[in-house]
């Protein structure tokens, strides 16, 4: 998808569940720490549905939820993210 829409270089890696086990489960993040030698807590997962906090909640990355998403608002929170955000130009508030 990425290569079909023309995004493939705004990435330097990434996981599908096709890939490797599906969210909640941590196991995407943990191969891309691994493969980019980070640590967790010098990480962030940005999402937009409750299965991509907790997937982060589960590898110990702080999160930051999109409220322009899949899922509500008030379903990100249960997870508590460092930020909900109405638009992703205010990340580099985060960063």
């Amino acid at each position: 998808m990425l290569a079909a829409t023309g995004l493939v270089g705004f990435f330097d890696g990434s996981r599908c569940a096709d890939e490797t086990l599906s969210k909640p489960h941590p196991l995407m993040l943990e191969e891309l720490l691994s493969q980019f030698d980070v640590k967790a807590n010098d990480a962030i997962m940005v999402g937009d549905t409750e299965f991509d906090l907790a997937m982060a909640e589960s590898a110990k990355i702080p999160a930051i939820g999109v409220s322009y998403g899949a899922h509500e608002l008030s379903r990100l929170l249960k997870y508590k993210p460092i930020a909900c955000l109405d638009a992703f130009s205010d990340i580099n508030l985060y960063l």
